[in-house]
């Protein structure tokens, strides 16, 4: 009898899968087409044809103009691998797509299925000594890190590190997270591998302080980072979030400008934008175009 029921829950459980992915949404990125969760923002009406094709179309700049197209992609905060879509717009090379939520994973694993070159690792991103520190949760369309508070769950998954991350190869690497107002801290932990050389990282791509932390003010571990990038060569592009160049910034006086003005404008009700994209560019690697010495032209906003 209790064989038979379990059969019955496997049957059922079967059938749910086969039903969800054929009620799953699919969208286009570039020439193909991935599976979003419910309430991904891919699925917005009224989402800017700009939105994600322009910082990855500065990406793509970047490393063609740096001899970079074969460097390896840590995607942190995969999500359903709308990011490794974008990236396999213009590079085949080896991609680490890093998703602690199973619901996110189920469908990150489907759509890698017509990519190849990606690791998949199920585990939760933080700096070394945060490991067993931070909260994390999972809506419809983004999951949220942050450090644990009393009364709150500790994340009982698996972790990874940077440590973890480089210890197979010294890059070159392009990182990107977006972990909904933690990036500060994961990119803090990147840079003493990359000030070592123990790691090889020209460019880094964070979403910069959440709504929430721009209208209260606290984003001090955003302006500490960013003056910490240009303190190593960086840098760095600001974007609006929906893919406008704002600004190219050299010093930590003007990035902390930048995002005072934004404080500013949600305090009046006029913000510019909900946030900054960032994407810090090694010295080295930084065009006339990163600067914004010149117009933008159409490679920019390419969506093929």
């Amino acid at each position: 009898m209790a064989r038979r029921a379990v059969c019955v829950v496997q049957f059922y459980a079967a059938v749910w899968k086969v039903l969800r992915e054929m009620c799953s949404d699919k969208v286009a990125v570039g020439s193909v087409e991935i599976e979003v969760s419910p309430g991904h923002i891919y699925l917005a009406p009224d989402l800017p044809q700009t939105y994600d094709y322009v910082p990855w179309n500065v990406v793509s700049h970047v490393m063609l103009a740096g001899g970079l197209q074969q460097a390896s992609l840590i995607d942190n905060g995969a999500n359903v691998g709308d990011t490794l879509a974008h990236f396999r717009r213009f590079s085949s090379g080896p991609v680490i797509c890093v998703e602690p939520a199973s619901n996110f994973f189920e469908i990150l694993q489907r759509n890698v299925a017509q990519f190849s070159n990606v690791t998949l690792v199920k585990s939760l991103l933080v700096p070394d000594e945060m490991v067993g520190k931070v909260a994390f949760v999972s809506g419809d369309q983004t999951g949220a890190t942050r450090s644990a508070e009393r009364d709150e769950s500790v994340w009982g998954g698996e972790y990874v590190t940077f440590t973890d991350l480089f210890s197979n190869s010294a890059g070159p690497y392009i990182v990107k997270t977006d972990t909904d107002g933690f990036d500060a801290l994961i990119v803090k932990s990147a840079l003493p591998h990359i000030q070592n050389k123990n790691a090889d990282v020209p460019v880094i791509f964070f979403e910069g302080p959440s709504e929430d932390q721009m209208k209260s003010g606290s984003y001090k571990d955003y302006t500490d980072v960013c003056a910490d990038l240009i303190g190593l060569g960086y840098r760095l592009l600001f974007l609006t979030n929906i893919g406008m160049p704002y600004g190219c910034f050299d010093s930590a006086e003007a990035v902390a400008s930048a995002f005072a003005a934004l404080e500013t404008g949600y305090q009046r009700g006029y913000a510019l934008c909900h946030y900054y994209d960032v994407i810090a560019i090694r010295e080295d690697l930084v065009t006339e175009e990163i600067r914004l010495a010149k117009p933008w032209g159409e490679q920019f906003f390419r969506r093929d």
